[in-house]
């Protein structure tokens, strides 16, 4: 015979960090990226994936053997050169996936596409900013911090 409600003993919340809830990443937004801004002042805006998921390596792999095949043969000039080309192309590629409110210098719109964002991740500033915004983990979680730590 169950024991009626009244008569039940209540749970107790246990105070506690939970790693599943802290490291457990939303699959959507690590390949589908978040929005970042990038600059308040005009509303400028980037969508970034985060870095290191295994689509990046995959992406990257691919781009090394179509840019540097055998790259044992480049002298150490053109390995740091191909190399910077690999990590541009598949970070436009896996990475800086969309943009809001960029302008060219004319001031004319400057609309996303894969071969502007790789022009402008040659800009040492602007990689290394999407870069820190692709290493975000906390931005990528499943679960809030809120509700990793319950009280």
């Amino acid at each position: 015979m169950p024991i009626p409600k009244d008569r039940r003993i209540p749970k107790r919340k246990v105070v506690g960090f939970c790693p599943e809830r802290a490291y457990t990443f939303d699959t959507e937004k690590e390949t589908q990226g978040v929005w970042f801004d990038i600059d308040v002042t005009t509303g400028a805006k980037v969508k970034v994936a985060r870095f290191g998921s295994s689509r990046y390596y995959q992406v990257y792999n691919q781009v090394l053997q179509r840019i540097a095949p055998n790259p044992q043969s480049l002298t150490k000039e053109q390995q740091e050169k191909a190399v910077r080309k690999v990590v541009d192309e598949t970070v436009a590629e896996c990475v800086l996936l969309d943009w809001s409110n960029f302008v060219k210098l004319d001031g004319t719109e400057l609309p996303y596409s894969k071969e502007e964002a790789i022009k402008l991740l040659s800009l040492d500033s602007f990689f290394d900013v999407v870069l820190s915004f692709a290493q975000q983990s906390e931005q990528y979680h499943k679960y809030s911090v809120e509700e990793a730590v319950k009280n």
